[in-house]
This record gives structure tokens, sequence and C-alpha cells, in this order.
């Protein structure tokens, strides 16, 4: 091995020993990159736990458990389902806390714009304040506009590190609105009120269907009872 292919298996060797520091100290973060990787994850749990309840029954003439064997199956399906089902509610989360910030983040911007500040002092004043989750990636856009990264690119950028429904279709009116040589703050403003009336829709219909949603989880608990009952009664 001459000294170039040395040089790259030790580069290789230390991006692979990067790429694990990162996925134990952001793990969502390095799973979001690539979703499929949370099933990989999901399918090792429930593989390993099943062949563990499947030696344990085999080497046990009588199944000693506190469940069934076939139920333990299907506590280990469950169990496999919780990392997707966490990381979706981690996401949905996520999503909730970008979408709620951003309305507030395009009406500084605006104001700033419409003040007279050019799109890079627009940008590096409001990253001095606080958004939220959206705060470390306006700082991330302010910095590359300082550094000559055009503005659609960066706002493209932006919208790649908080790919939601509302701020992707706000980022793509904001960039055809630039692209056609529109007044920025005005298109900021525009996008702002656009973002606000979405989101008081979507308040609106959450609140109209929460009674619904009341009678389901009443349904389902209702149901659950009628089982206990019916269980106790049986085989009590």
């Amino acid at each position: 091995m001459d000294e170039k292919d040395e040089l790259l298996a030790a580069i290789e060797k230390k991006r692979k020993e990067n790429a694990i520091v990162t996925f134990f100290r952001d793990p969502l973060g390095v799973i979001r990159k690539k979703p499929i990787r949370i099933g990989y994850i999901s399918g090792a749990i429930g593989a390993v736990l099943m062949l563990l309840i499947y030696f344990y029954d085999k080497s046990h003439a009588d199944w000693t458990g506190l469940v069934a064997p076939y139920d333990a199956y299907i506590l280990a399906g469950i169990a496999a389902l919780v990392p997707p089902a966490y990381y979706m509610y981690k996401e949905d989360t996520r999503i909730k806390k970008a979408d709620s910030e951003f309305p507030l983040l395009l009406r500084e911007l605006a104001q700033a714009k419409r003040a007279g500040l050019t799109l890079v002092d627009s940008f590096g004043l409001i990253a001095e304040g606080e958004y939220g989750i959206l705060t470390e990636s306006l700082r991330t856009t302010a910095y590359q506009l300082t550094w000559g990264v055009p503005f659609e690119e960066a706002m493209r950028l932006f919208a790649e590190r908080h790919p939601t429904k509302m701020i992707k279709r706000s980022i793509e009116l904001i960039i055809e609105g630039y692209r056609v040589g529109g007044d920025v703050g005005s298109i900021l403003k525009i996008t702002a009120d656009d973002v606000n009336e979405v989101r008081a829709l979507e308040k609106k219909r959450a609140t109209d269907m929460m009674p619904y949603i009341a009678i389901c989880y009443i349904t389902f608990g209702v149901f659950l009872l009628i089982l206990m009952v019916l269980y106790n009664t049986l085989y009590q």
C-alpha cells in the first residue's frame, strides 16, 4: 500500500468514526437525512427480540413468563414499532415548532427590509434574535449571504434544513417574487400574512376536530373496559 492509499484509508476511517460520534450525539438528525435508517433499527430490534423469545421458548418446556408465547411475539412486534413512532412524534413536534416561529421571522425580516436595509444586512440584523428551532438555521443563512451565496440558493438551503410544507411553500413564493424583480420587503410581508392566515385556518380546523377526537378516545376506552370485564368474567 503506497502513501496515497494509506492517506485515503485514514480519511475513510476518520469519516466512519465521525459518523458514529455524530449518530450518538444527534441520532434524530442522522436519521432525518435518511429516514430509511429508522426501518433498519426497528427491524433489528424486532428480529432480536423475537429470536430471544424463540430460543427461550425452545429451551424451556414449560413457559413461565408473565405472558403467553404468542403474546410475547406480539409485544416484540410492538416494541419494534417504538423507534419509528418516537421518530414520527419528534418530527411532528419539530415541524410544529418551526411553523410556529416562521411567521414572526418573516414579519421582522420584512420590517428590516422595508426600513431600507439590504437583504444581507436584514438577515444579519434579525439573526441576532431568537426564533426557537429556526435560530441556528437563520444564522447559517445570514453567514451564507455574507459570504456571497446567491439569495435563491441560500433560501432553498434554509428550506432544506426545515422541509415543512409551510416553509417550503413560503420560500418558493419569496424566490419567485425576488426573481421577477419585486419589492422583497413587500413580498416578505405578503408571505407572512399568508402564513398567518394558513395557521389560523389550521388552528380553527384543529379546534373543530377536538370533540370528535375526544369521542374516539372515549369510545376506545370503553371498548378496552368491556374487554377487561369479559376477560375477567370468562377466564377467572
